[in-house]
């Protein structure tokens, strides 16, 4: 299970996208089920495993009018050329088998136009991003896209820096709008919105949500927006818990402030600026404390303020 799939991508020495698992691989007969015929799938039946359409073994056809897949199978090796045939329907042809010491697994393969070598590396930077065991890559330098959190657990990821918002499941991630939400009784409130618009990665069990036939989008049934909507909740109060629980930390003031500076430049101040005072506040040792101080407010506010509010950034003047 834990063992790195390995991916070829295409170069101009070897211009061909290959993938190489290490699974059980596939009998004849199964192989013959899976590849010939549309919405045929081993796991149709359980959320153990991603899948369950019955497409992604036809995934190349979009690209290419065949591909060879062999399959190692039990000491043997199998080779098929899968094609669609003249009613435009994927049909398997077997073009040879031989004895083998490999272990069990397929080996899927097509060429590739040079002018399309770019996206396929963009693609595959882009599509492992939260695989737990990532790909071995050979063929060429490709970097496998990471993401860095505000706050995380099994549940959600608020971004640190602003990106597309995703829901994550069975390690594919697909992006939503919040505009699908604005009219159902799922709508979002402003704190939600505001997570979604910053950027949010909110990660479900295989099943929790529902995709459409192509596999690249959310299909937004009930189900599916309830349980967005449920993830949501959670990263909105939990964010909340952690601002008090950095509140219960801090020793002074000064540093209360200097913690409210620091979250005008994320989500924080975004999401939970309060309103009358304009900056981002919390509750520190029973009185509000925001990054602001207002000195027409405190006339026996030190004087050396402003100088630190230039090198530290501590406070922020509010204009009259």
């Amino acid at each position: 299970a834990d063992k790195p799939f390995e991916i070829h991508v295409p170069n101009s020495f070897y211009p061909t996208f290959s993938i190489r698992d290490y699974g059980t691989g596939l009998s004849e007969e199964k192989i013959a089920s899976v590849f010939r015929g549309y919405f045929n799938s081993t796991k149709k039946n359980s959320n153990d495993f991603v899948g369950c359409l019955g497409l992604g073994s036809k995934s190349p056809f979009p690209y290419v009018q065949s591909f060879v897949v062999k399959s190692f199978y039990n000491g043997k090796c199998f080779i098929y050329n899968c094609y669609k045939n003249s009613k435009n329907c994927p049909s398997i042809t077997k073009m040879g088998e031989m004895d083998t010491d490999e272990p069990n697994g397929l080996h899927i393969s097509f060429p590739v136009k040079s002018a399309d070598f770019y996206s396929f590396k963009y693609e595959i930077s882009r599509a492992f991003s939260f695989f737990k065991v990532k790909p071995t890559i050979v063929g060429s330098d490709v970097k496998i896209n990471s993401y860095d959190y505000i706050l995380s657990n099994d549940k959600f990821g608020i971004t640190k820096n602003s990106s597309t918002s995703l829901i994550v499941m069975g390690n594919i991630a697909y992006p939503f709008q919040s505009s699908e939400f604005s009219s159902s009784e799922f709508r979002f409130t402003d704190e939600e919105l505001k997570i979604v618009n910053w950027g949010v990665h909110v990660f479900v069990p295989i099943g929790s949500v529902n995709i459409s036939s192509s596999r690249e989008a959310l299909s937004y049934t009930p189900e599916t927006m309830n349980t967005i909507k449920q993830h949501l909740i959670l990263a909105v109060a939990s964010l909340k818990e952690e601002i008090e629980n950095k509140a219960k930390n801090i020793k002074s003031i000064w540093e209360a402030r200097l913690y409210c500076n620091s979250a005008s430049d994320n989500v924080l101040m975004s999401i939970f600026k309060d309103r009358y005072s304009r900056g981002f506040t919390i509750t520190w040792n029973g009185q509000a404390v925001s990054d602001i101080f207002d000195f027409e407010k405190h006339p026996a506010a030190p004087t050396s303020a402003m100088v630190l509010s230039i090198e530290s950034r501590g406070y922020r003047r509010r204009s009259g």
